[in-house]
């Protein structure tokens, strides 16, 4: 299969190339059937077994971790229409044998024109890739060159890239990292550029050979912490504040301010991740005493840490009735009706501002109480389904609560006073609970499935659940970790392991629901992949009902 020159000028503008035609090779990819039909020196351009390339996804497993961009990301984030003659598209990567090769990746220039389909969707695209190793290679030469002066290390766009190159570093689940944030503030002193310098140089000194180091703005600073845990962060914080505040002699000292994400818990992206980190930051600056902020997801705003809830806040909660539940609708993913709610807790402090769900389940587990907590969850979701015949709920019990002889006798005298609204109530349990102890929690399953409730398991992916292990649990639902959804439209490793899966719980016969859905293209391709159920905020966020009946009028 050839091009004449005269759809190569049609397609990408040109005279047919000046470059050698052995460094290109054109393609036609039907993206309905994943086929692509390659020209016939695929194999002297890539040296890759051509019949491994006869397919999208199998072109994509050959994707240099590195890569900036995919050609399906490239035809997808179009958002021109086909009038009938095409719509460019071009795209930068790299090819390597495997993803666990150690090879250099070849680095391709990929350029073509998609045709829709009668849906109006990208149907098929005629393209050619070339070799552009040497050009590109000699660009990120030039580009290490422009390096920061003051910090000795990346640039911004560099430390973007020195990001997203740990993200894809350990394949598919990549080790956590985290990324600091740094704010030097040099107002008011005799001379603030040389105090920045200096409190630079004392920064790097307490820094390990192998942490990155970016200038992110006029007096902030990037730092990637590898294979970094949060007690890690926070150590390593403490110790780059002592650093930059240690008064030099015969002057006064700076004030610094960190926040920090931990990847890829809060963000799979290197633009999440540095905005993650800057409303950390944004925390810390507001806070005269908190100079280290971890970012917390779901805040609406900066949080004071001073104002973490203790567990005297969980038990007042408790005891006064200021324990609610907000319910987030989780819709059928091609008919987009509600199908039940994920009741997530939350506490009205005595000010009326609400603390989120993570930091309350964080100070529950590290105080012994959620047990508790949880228990109260369960009353009020009973109350819910009692009171509104029409609502299913689902609710989150921790590993300490399913073991809790308290809990699990709660839920059964409930279950047998209310059998209907038992039947109505949805138990999750997270992924990593399983794999921490599969016999045990099949056990404690086996227990409250003849309740009439249903189970589902959250954050499947998180954790790499075999065939096997969830074979012999009694799951009803399996909630993907929002993590991939919400990297969707934007990450070729993310749609794989998607679709693997949302395979895996086919074969399983266990409907599916992807969290984080935040867009209308991600909801279309996960719908069109076979996912059940969605949940996220393109379908509504998790609100408090004021009266019975307000969830489902909001949703």
């Amino acid at each position: 299969m050839q091009f004449a020159r005269k759809d190569r000028q049609i397609l990408f503008g040109d005279n047919g190339g000046a470059d050698d035609p052995l460094g290109e090779v054109v393609y036609d990819w039907d993206l309905a059937t994943d086929a692509i039909r390659w020209g016939p020196n695929l194999k002297d351009l890539t040296g890759l077994d051509v019949k491994r390339l006869a397919t999208g996804l199998g072109y994509a497993q050959h994707l240099a971790p590195e890569s900036p961009v995919s050609r399906y990301e490239a035809i997808m984030a179009t958002t021109t229409r086909d009038g009938g003659d095409g719509v460019s598209y071009s795209a930068i990567y790299g090819l390597v044998p495997s993803r666990r090769s150690s090879s250099p990746p070849v680095w391709i220039e990929d350029r073509g024109r998609w045709f829709a389909d009668a849906k109006d969707r990208p149907g098929h695209a005629h393209g050619v890739i070339r070799v552009i190793t040497n050009r590109f290679e000699a660009e990120r030469a030039r580009r290490a060159m422009e390096r920061n002066p003051l910090v000795g290390s990346f640039g911004r766009p560099e430390f973007a890239e020195h990001i997203s190159r740990h993200l894809n570093m350990s394949g598919r689940r990549p080790a956590s990292f985290a990324v600091l944030l740094v704010d030097i503030d040099v107002a008011g002193l005799p001379d603030a550029a040389f105090a920045l310098a200096a409190a630079v140089d004392r920064l790097r000194e307490r820094m390990r050979t192998h942490e990155a180091c970016a200038r992110h703005a006029e007096t902030s600073f990037a730092i990637l912490l590898e294979d970094c845990s949060e007690e890690q962060a926070a150590a390593a914080a403490a110790r780059f504040l002592a650093a930059i505040e240690a008064a030099p002699p015969g002057g006064p000292a700076p004030r610094a301010r960190i926040g920090a994400v931990l990847a890829p818990t809060h963000g799979r992206t290197p633009q999440t991740l540095l905005r993650c980190a800057e409303e950390a930051l944004e925390a810390a600056r507001r806070a005269p005493n908190t100079p280290y902020v971890m970012h917390q997801p779901g805040a609406s705003r900066p949080v004071d840490e001073r104002r973490a809830p203790r567990q005297d806040d969980v038990l007042s909660a408790l005891n006064e009735g200021r324990v609610l539940l907000a319910l987030q609708p989780v819709v059928d993913a091609k008919a987009r009706k509600v199908v039940f709610h994920e009741a997530l807790v939350r506490i009205r402090r005595e000010d009326g501002t609400l603390v989120m769900p993570q930091a309350l389940v964080q100070a529950a587990e590290r105080d012994g109480i959620v047990a508790l907590l949880d228990r109260r969850v369960l009353d009020l979701a009973f109350a819910m389904l009692t009171t509104d015949r029409k609502l299913t709920l689902s609710i989150n019990a921790s590993t300490a609560s399913l073991a809790d002889t308290v809990w699990s006798d709660h839920l059964r005298t409930a279950s047998k006073l209310r059998p209907d609204a038992a039947r109505r109530l949805i138990i999750e349990i997270a992924e990593n609970s399983v794999i921490a102890d599969p016999a045990q929690m099949q056990a404690m399953l086996a227990e409250i499935k003849p309740l009439g409730v249903r189970i589902a398991l959250d954050d499947f992916g998180a954790g790499h659940s075999s065939f096997k292990m969830l074979r012999g649990l009694p799951i009803d639902f399996l909630k993907i970790d929002g993590a991939f959804a919400q990297n969707l439209t934007a990450s070729p490793d993310d749609r794989v392991f998607i679709r693997t899966l949302i395979d895996l719980a086919r074969n399983l016969r266990i409907p599916t629901v992807a969290e984080w859905v935040e867009d209308e293209a991600t909801a279309r391709q996960l719908a069109d992949w076979g996912v059940d159920f969605l949940q996220g905020h393109l379908f509504g966020r998790a609100v408090l009902p004021v009266e019975p009946g307000a969830h489902r009028a909001a949703s």
